[in-house]
C-alpha cells in the first residue's frame, strides 16, 4: 500500500535511535546517552530492576509501576506523521509492559500500547481508559505510534501479526510526546530492542474518506485526501435513494407501490382507516380494553379518522399482519395527533411479537406528526401497529389516521464504496442525528450492492448497538449491547480474517469496545453505510486498511 514520506531533517536519518549497545548495570543509565543516538536517557528506577545488557534494555520481576526509561532528547512535536518504533520481548503474559509517547518523563505514560496482563493489547489514549485491542503472546513485537494532528495511530508487527496492522486509531491529544517505555506491574518481565524515532513523516493511507462536503443532490464520490491530509482514491458511491444534504448523507428509501393484499405496496387492508365505524371504532382495527372511541372527521387523509379516549391502562387500538418475511426488512408509519388533554402518556406503539422491537412515542402535538419505526423480523411471528396505546392511568384524546406497514427493498437501505480490495478494514462512520425506533450504522463485507446476501452490519437500534452478518440471506445476531445515541456518535468496525471488534467513539472521542467475536462472513470487498430511515444522518466516513502497511525505518 502507498504512503506519504518526507524526509524532516535533509541528511538525518533519526531524531532518537537507542539500540542498547552499551551494557549498563542498574542504577547506572540515568542521564547516558542513546547509543548510536541522538537521544539522552531518562531512567526511574525505584527497586534497581533496569539494566542494559548484551544490547537489550532489560526490566526483571520487581520493578516498581510505572517504572522506566524516557527519553529527554528530543522531545517530539506533535506532527502529522512523525513516527516512533519499539521492538519489545515480553517473557509471559503475566506482567505489563508499556511503549508509548508521554507528555511527562515519570509516572504513567499519556498515549501507550499496553502489553497488559493475560495476554491482552490494550491502548490507551492521552491518559484515559484502556481499551481492548487484540491479544499478544510471549515473542518478540514491533510497534509504531505515528502521530495525527490529534491523536496517534498504533501498528504492530510480530507473532499472530505477520504484517504491520492497525490496532487502533485515536483522535485525542495533541501534546509534544517523549518517548518511553515502563513495567506497568512488578511481575513484568521484558527486554526491549530499540527505541527509534526517524527523521521523516508516514502518513497512513486511507483506503476511502469522505466528509460529505459538497452540493445538494446525488451522493456521488469520496473526496481526494484522506483524515490526516494524506492521499485517499477517489471511490464512486452506490445507491440510488442515497443524498447529500446540507453536508451530510442521508438515505431515503422507497417505499413499494406494488404487492400487498390490495396490489398498492400497503401491508394493511385499511390503511387510511375509511372502512365502516361499528359503535365508534374502524373494523379494520381491533380493541382491547374498554376505550371511548369514535369517527372523526379530523383527519390526515382521506374522509375519516379514529379518535381514542382510554379509560384504562393499556387500553389499546391495534393492526396486525401475520407470517411476515423472515430477514425483511419493514417499515411502520401512524399519522397521531392529541386533541384534547395535557397528560402525555398516550402513545403510539409499534411491536414485533417476537419480542425484537417494541418502540413507544407519546403522542403530545396539536397538529398532526407522523410516527414511524423499522425493524428486521426475526421470527414469523406477528408485527403490530398500535395506532393508539395508553401506557398511563389519566387519559388524553388523540386521532389517528393513515396508517403503514410496508417492506423495504434491501439494497436501498445501503450505501456501498467500490471494490477497495480486501475484506480487512477499519471503518469509522460518525453518525449525525438518528431517530429512535430506526436503524443507522456500518455495512462490511458485502458481496453485492445489487443483491446483497452476505454481508455483516453494525448499527444504532433504539438504545442499543448491533452487530449481525447475514449468510446466504439469513440473519444472525452476533451482539446486542446498551448503549445509548449521542449526537456524533462514531461506530468503528474492526476487521481481521475472522475476527471483529466493534467500538463507540464518543464525540469527545472517548472509545468502548462494544463487542469482540468471531463471523463466519469472511470475504467481500464492498464497505459503507446502512440506514434504514430518511432523517438518519452521517457526516463522515472512513476505511483505513486492517494489515499490510509499508512502514519505512
Amino acid at each position: 500500500m502507498s504512503s506519504v514520506r518526507r524526509t524532516l531533517y535533509p541528511g538525518r536519518l533519526y531524531l532518537l535511535r537507542d539500540e542498547f549497545n552499551d551494557d549498563r548495570a542498574v542504577n547506572t543509565i540515568n542521564g547516558t546517552p542513546a547509543v548510536p543516538g541522538p537521544g539522552t536517557r531518562l531512567v526511574t528506577d525505584t527497586n534497581g530492576k533496569i539494566g542494559i545488557v548484551a544490547g537489550l534494555l532489560n526490566f526483571a520481576t520487581g520493578a516498581a509501576i510505572n517504572d522506566g526509561m524516557w527519553w529527554s532528547l528530543p522531545v517530539f512535536a506533535r506532527l502529522n506523521g512523525q513516527v516512533q518504533g519499539w521492538r519489545v520481548f515480553p517473557s509471559d503474559t503475566n506482567g505489563i509492559i508499556n511503549v508509548g509517547l508521554d507528555a511527562n518523563t515519570s509516572g504513567a505514560i499519556t498515549d501507550c500500547l499496553v502489553f497488559a496482563a493475560a495476554g491482552a493489547l490494550q491502548v490507551i489514549a492521552n491518559g484515559g481508559t484502556a481499551v481492548a485491542v487484540g491479544v499478544y503472546t510471549a515473542t518478540a513485537y514491533e510497534v509504531k505510534a505515528v502521530m495525527r494532528a490529534s491523536g496517534i495511530y498504533w501498528l504492530i508487527k510480530g507473532g499472530a501479526f505477520t504484517m504491520w496492522t492497525l490496532l487502533r486509531p485515536t483522535s485525542l491529544g495533541t501534546a509534544a510526546g517523549y518517548a518511553a517505555v515502563s513495567a506497568g506491574s512488578g511481575t513484568s518481565v521484558f527486554t526491549a530492542d530499540y527505541d527509534r524515532g526517524p527523521a521523516h513523516i508516514f502518513l497512513i493511507p486511507a483506503l476511502a474518506h469522505d466528509t460529505f462536503t459538497r452540493a445538494n443532490g446525488a451522493i456521488g464520490n469520496t473526496e481526494p485526501a484522506g483524515p490526516d491530509s494524506q492521499g485517499a482514491p477517489i471511490l464512486a458511491w452506490t445507491g440510488a435513494t442515497w443524498t447529500i444534504l446540507t453536508n451530510q448523507a442521508i438515505n431515503t428509501p422507497t417505499l413499494p407501490t406494488t404487492g400487498g393484499p390490495l396490489n398498492d405496496g400497503e401491508l394493511l387492508t385499511d390503511p387510511g382507516l375509511e372502512a365502516n365505524y361499528i359503535a365508534g371504532l374502524c373494523n379494520s382495527l381491533d380493541a382491547n380494553g374498554a376505550p371511548t372511541v369514535a369517527q372523526s372527521a379530523d383527519v390526515h387523509g382521506g374522509a375519516k379518522a379514529q379518535q381514542f379516549t382510554a379509560t384504562a391502562a393499556n387500553d389499546r387500538l391495534a393492526h396486525f399482519i401475520t407470517n411476515p418475511i423472515v430477514g425483511g426488512w419493514y417499515r411502520l408509519s401512524v399519522w397521531s395527533k392529541r386533541s384534547a388533554g395535557g397528560n402525555g402518556t398516550t402513545a403510539v406503539r409499534f411491536v414485533h411479537t417476537a419480542g425484537s422491537v417494541d418502540v413507544i412515542k407519546l403522542v403530545t402535538g396539536a397538529n398532526y406528526a407522523q410516527f414511524v419505526a423499522t425493524l428486521r423480523a426475526i421470527t414469523v411471528s406477528g408485527i403490530i401497529v398500535y395506532p393508539a396505546y395508553e401506557l398511563g392511568i389519566a387519559f388524553d384524546t388523540i386521532i389517528s389516521d393513515d396508517d403503514s406497514i410496508k417492506i423495504f427493498t434491501l439494497s436501498e437501505l445501503i450505501a456501498s464504496l467500490q471494490d477497495v480490495a480486501t475484506p480487512n478494514v477499519v471503518i469509522d462512520a460518525t453518525l449525525a442525528a438518528y431517530t429512535e425506533g430506526t436503524q443507522i450504522g456500518i455495512v462490511a463485507r458485502l458481496d453485492s450492492a445489487a443483491a446483497p446476501a452476505n454481508f455483516i452490519i453494525a448499527y444504532q437500534d433504539d438504545a442499543n448497538v448491533k452487530i449481525d452478518e447475514c449468510v446466504a440471506g439469513v440473519y444472525t445476531n452476533l451482539a446486542t449491547v446498551a448503549s445509548a445515541f449521542a449526537a456524533s456518535d462514531v461506530l468503528r468496525l474492526d476487521l481481521s480474517s475472522a475476527n471483529y471488534r466493534l467500538y463507540k467513539v464518543t464525540s469527545a472521542g472517548v472509545a468502548t469496545l462494544i463487542s469482540a467475536s468471531t463471523t463466519n462472513v469472511l470475504t467481500g470487498n464492498l464497505h459503507g453505510l446502512f440506514s434504514t430511515y430518511s432523517a438518519n444522518t452521517f457526516s463522515k466516513v472512513t476505511v483505513m486498511q486492517k494489515a499490510g502497511y509499508s512502514i519505512p525505518e
